[in-house]
């Protein structure tokens, strides 16, 4: 299992071919394109084959991609060159399931924010926001909100023309973060080159919470604003890193 990284699937496949060829396998056989498949989750994925050897052993590998994953997964039979009928990979590399953005991990959960602030989203649509973790009789603000995660977060957030942020802008930070994403909010920040987290288009996350009250013991304030955060659910730390979009601040929420 790999990153797809900013890789197109078919040039990820040459990328794979060459590197096999260059560990001194001999390719007897290899698809020079990808056929577009769908695996037993549903995922969008494209599929190639390459059988090889090396000395005396045959390999049949299928090439699994998935773009919106972010994810490449090899499987592969082996067997003695003189075996007869050879192994085929194929009935198992369908099966497969992903787990990588597979649902939504925001709504319903509680989550503790970088500032000490926690921020609890209820099943029906509600939130409330602590101003302090565990201290729920102190200041907090309360109304409803939304999710969206997956290619919905990036057709909302583009609809969305008060932030100016387009679909094309989405999909150039997509692109760069796919290669290792850094814990700096979803915007590059770092090295395309450096070493990171694995996030996709299915884990891209928009929040948007409509603040209607702020309570602050027996004073309450009527309010009318909402407030837009997006970023990455980074799934290996089970965290959100998110990016205020009203004020331009980063914020990491930990689920609780």
């Amino acid at each position: 299992v790999s990153m797809l990284g900013a890789y197109e699937p078919e040039e990820f496949l040459e990328e794979l071919k060459s590197f096999y060829q260059e560990k001194g396998y001999e390719i007897l056989e290899a698809d020079n394109t990808a056929e577009q498949v769908k695996t037993a989750d549903g995922t969008d994925c494209y599929l190639a084959n390459i059988k090889m050897q090396e000395e005396n052993v045959f390999f049949c590998i299928d090439v699994l991609m998935a773009p919106d994953k972010n994810t490449v997964v090899t499987y592969a039979a082996q067997c003695a060159v003189e075996t007869k009928p050879r192994p085929e990979i194929r009935p198992i590399t369908l099966t497969t399931r992903f787990e990588r953005g597979s649902e939504d991990y925001m709504t319903g959960s509680t989550l503790v924010c970088d500032d000490g602030s926690e921020l609890c989203l209820k099943e029906d649509g509600s939130f409330i926001y602590y101003q302090k973790e565990g201290e729920h009789d102190g200041p907090y603000y309360e109304g409803s909100y939304e999710v969206y995660y997956g290619q919905d977060a990036f057709d909302k957030v583009s609809s969305m023309e008060e932030y100016g942020l387009t679909n094309e802008e989405l999909e150039e930070v997509l692109s760069h973060n796919l290669n290792g994403y850094q814990l700096n909010g979803p915007f590059p920040g770092a090295s395309a080159d450096e070493e990171g987290y694995t996030v996709c288009r299915d884990t891209f996350y928009a929040l948007i919470l409509h603040n209607r009250k702020q309570v602050d013991g027996e004073n309450v304030a009527e309010l009318e604003n909402d407030v837009l955060y997006i970023g990455y659910y980074v799934q290996e730390l089970e965290l959100f890193d998110m990016v205020n979009c009203n004020m331009a601040a980063y914020s990491v929420w930990q689920r609780k």
